[in-house]
């Protein structure tokens, strides 16, 4: 998708206050955010929602993962694991982030 489309997107819910002031709608500017490179905007956002978006938790997660803040991507991580406890994929990232624990 080009860089037009997603400036569309982003205008769009920003035009729709309910959407815009909806989780879902703060995560697809999030989304949009991430996808035209804007990380620091994203981040912002995430971290606006993060006790309600799984989204926003995992995108921090990993962003604490990448920074080897070891701990907040293992209390975030944890958190995701207790809230959708079916995703293989955020237990096996919690075993990853306890062997870096273990190892320093």
């Amino acid at each position: 998708m080009d860089a037009n489309k997603f400036d569309e997107a982003k205008k769009w819910v920003l035009q729709n206050p309910q959407l815009s002031g909806d989780l879902l709608g703060r995560e697809l500017l999030a989304n949009i955010a991430v996808r035209t490179g804007q990380t620091a905007e994203a981040e912002a956002i995430y971290k606006s929602i993060v006790q309600t978006s799984l989204p926003a938790k995992a995108f921090l997660a990993k962003q604490a993962y990448d920074r080897h803040n070891w701990a907040e991507a293992r209390r975030l991580t944890g958190e995701l694991v207790q809230q959708a406890p079916e995703d293989l994929q955020f237990r096996a990232n919690l075993a990853v982030i306890d062997q870096k624990i273990k190892a320093e």
